[in-house]
């Protein structure tokens, strides 16, 4: 799963990750990610599986539950242990149940 690791100047501890929805890709939240970087947040967007620079197979049943954890799995790969996740119509409901699945992070 491809993402981008937005990193600020002046870091202030925390990561935000950014899910976009259905009909958009990671790129979508540029502006928002910079204002955050810009306040001292790291920034994390995935592009989800199926979604712009992500891999797109042609036979995988796509839930919630898998997507969520493949999130996960970027969180992981980044070392990013506790995040403020931000969802934009679906991207909202990954985050639900990214939240739901793991509320520990």
């Amino acid at each position: 799963m491809a993402f981008m690791d937005v990193l600020p100047e002046r870091p202030n501890g925390h990561t935000v990750m950014l899910l976009h929805g259905k009909n958009f890709c990671g790129a979508y939240w540029g502006h928002t990610a910079a204002v955050l970087a810009s306040k001292g947040y790291r920034v994390i967007i995935p592009d989800q599986i199926g979604f712009g620079k992500s891999s797109k197979p042609a036979t995988l049943q796509y839930t919630f539950q898998l997507l969520a954890g493949a999130t996960k799995a970027v969180l992981d790969s980044a070392g990013v242990s506790k995040v403020i996740v931000l969802g934009h119509s679906m991207g909202g409901m990954v985050a639900t149940r990214f939240a739901l699945m793991y509320p520990d992070r």
